[in-house]
């Protein structure tokens, strides 16, 4: 894990993970036809998703909590 990665960089990651995951399944589906391999990426993407989201909702918390401690020091 990379400390202080900025946001564009973290989001181009996970696009670029998402593209590959995503082919991945299209190239399982025409070349092997078999179900395991093609649920593999699929798991793989809902992991993903489940990260992703959560990242953003940490970030949306860390911004609301810094945001009412920037305007308690106002008042």
């Amino acid at each position: 894990m990379l400390p202080r990665v900025t946001g564009r960089l973290r989001e181009w990651a996970y696009a670029g993970l998402t593209f590959n995951l995503v082919f991945a399944t299209f190239s399982h589906i025409v070349v092997d036809k078999n179900i395991a391999y093609i649920l593999t990426p699929v798991v793989v993407m809902v992991i993903l998703a489940l990260s992703y989201t959560s990242w953003h909702k940490l970030q949306a918390a860390k911004e609301r909590r810094e945001d009412g401690a920037y305007l308690r020091s106002m008042a």
